[in-house]
C-alpha cells in the first residue's frame, strides 16, 4: 500500500470515536424485516440458555438457585441488548445515512488498493487514471464525513435541548448532518462535487474489472 492510501479508511473504532456508538450498535438495513431477523435470533439464543439452566440443573440440583440466577440474567442481557440496538437504530437515522456513506467511501479507498496491488503485480493494464486526483478526493470525502460524524453525535446529546429550545435555534440541524452540506466557498463545493465523481469512476472501474475476469 502507498503511503498518501494509509490512514485514509475510516476504521470500525474511528466510526466509534467519533460518532459514540459502535458499528454493532445498531441494525441495518433499519427495517422491520431486519428487526425480526434479529428478534428471532435473540429468541432462539434464550432458548438455548433454557436448554442450558434445564442440562446443569439436573446434574448440579444443589446450586439451582445460582444456576437460575445466571441463566436468567444472561437471557435478560440478550434481550436487553437487542431492544437496546432497536431503539438506537429507531432514533438514529441520520446516523444510518451517514454510516451508508462511510461504507462506500471504505469500498473506495479499498478498490483504490486493489488497483495499485494489481499494478504492482504487473498488471499494467489496470490503472487508475488521474490517481493523484482521486486520492485528493477521498481525502476531501473523509474530511467531510469526520465532520459529519462529529456533528450528528453532538446533536444526538443534545437532542432534547434543541427539541424543547427550537424557536430560539434558527439553524437547520438537518442540514449540517448531510456529507458535503458545510459552509464551503464555490471553489470547493465544486471540488467536492468532482471528488465524489472521480470516487464513483473509481467504483465503476472496479465493476468492470470484475466482469472482465468472471467472463474468462
Amino acid at each position: 500500500m502507498q503511503s498518501e492510501l494509509q490512514g485514509l479508511e475510516i476504521t470500525k473504532g474511528e466510526f466509534k470515536h467519533l460518532s459514540g456508538l459502535g458499528m454493532d450498535q445498531v441494525y441495518r438495513p433499519p427495517t422491520w424485516q431486519k428487526f425480526l431477523k434479529e428478534g428471532c435470533k435473540t429468541l432462539i439464543t434464550s432458548i438455548l440458555i433454557l436448554i442450558s439452566y434445564g442440562i446443569l440443573a439436573t446434574i448440579f440440583e444443589q446450586h439451582h438457585p445460582l444456576l437460575i440466577f445466571i441463566h436468567l440474567l444472561a437471557a435478560l442481557a440478550v434481550i436487553i441488548d437487542d431492544l437496546y440496538k432497536i431503539i438506537t437504530t429507531l432514533r438514529s437515522p441520520n446516523l444510518l445515512q451517514i454510516f451508508d456513506e462511510v461504507d462506500r467511501y471504505n469500498t473506495i479507498v479499498q478498490a483504490v488498493i486493489l488497483y495499485d496491488h494489481l499494478e504492482q503485480a504487473g498488471n499494467s493494464q489496470v490503472k487508475i487514471d488521474q490517481r493523484e486526483e482521486v486520492i485528493t478526493a477521498l481525502k476531501i470525502i473523509r474530511g467531510d464525513l469526520v465532520r459529519a460524524l462529529k456533528t450528528e453525535k453532538i446533536l444526538r446529546k443534545n437532542h432534547q435541548f434543541i427539541s424543547e429550545h427550537q424557536e430560539l435555534l434558527e439553524t437547520d440541524f438537518n442540514r449540517l448532518i448531510q456529507p458535503g452540506s458545510g459552509d464551503r466557498s464555490t471553489e470547493e463545493s465544486r471540488l467536492l462535487h468532482q471528488s465524489r465523481q472521480l470516487a464513483r469512476e473509481v467504483h465503476q472501474k472496479l465493476k468492470q474489472l470484475q466482469q472482465k475476469h468472471s467472463t474468462r
